[in-house]
């Protein structure tokens, strides 16, 4: 029986992908063409190197070498420590296409300011929803997303008197209000899962104006 050559593809994870080159050139996605037929497209930052290998003609298992490659993953968890959320949130995403992601995201919190006559107290709940563009090869993405923020502020005066105990306070909500938020940020997600993590500027687009926020997100994807 005579043999055939084919060509190796050694992946940064370790694996390899055993085929035929269609397309090899420097920068751009490799396409290899496996023995069953099937074409296997695979990003230029995922390859380690290039072989060459001579074997007797045996049919190649085509979905154990696909399993081979590190895939993008689909979903992403993850904690922003102020950004969107002011303070904080929780967020979830979800790959709609290769470089198109969904973002939902929870934040609730409080506070009061203590002074001498005059207390101030400041609730905040806000759900974000954005889409998000993602550009890049391999583990580092740049992210540029837009949507809206679904916040509801509510702001409490307490006035305590000087000669009495008696005391009053006002207090007034926005309601749930939207209000626009947008985003441009370095986001590593490595293929195959792990470690998430964002670098964000923030702005957050309202009727009064525009306000700057900078988030550090931290979490997982898979």
């Amino acid at each position: 029986m005579s043999q055939q050559k084919f060509d190796v593809v050694y992946l940064k994870s370790g694996g390899k992908v055993i085929g035929t080159l269609v397309e090899k050139k420097e920068g751009i996605p490799v396409i290899i063409q496996m023995q069953s037929g099937e074409q296997l497209t695979i990003p230029w930052a995922d390859i380690k190197s290039f072989d060459v290998i001579v074997v007797h003609p045996q049919k190649i298992d085509s979905a154990a070498a696909t399993q081979a490659v590190e895939l993008p993953p689909e979903n992403a968890l993850y904690a922003e420590a102020a950004g969107v959320g002011l303070l904080y949130s929780l967020n979830y995403e979800r790959m709609v296409s290769d470089n198109v992601s969904l973002r939902i995201g929870y934040s609730s919190w409080s506070f009061t300011l203590p002074f001498i006559f005059v207390s101030e107290s400041v609730s905040f709940t806000g759900i974000p929803i954005m889409v998000n563009l993602l550009e890049g090869r391999g583990n580092s993405k740049l992210e540029i997303g837009g949507g809206l923020q679904f916040c509801q502020v509510t702001t409490t005066s307490s006035t305590v008197g000087f000669f009495n105990s008696g005391s009053s306070s006002t207090s007034a909500s926005t309601g749930f209000t939207p209000i626009g938020v947008a985003s441009i940020a370095y986001r590593y997600q490595p293929n195959g899962g792990g470690l998430h993590f964002r670098a964000a500027l923030d702005p957050l687009i309202s009727s009064g104006g525009i306000k700057m926020t900078i988030g550090l997100s931290l979490g997982a994807c898979f």
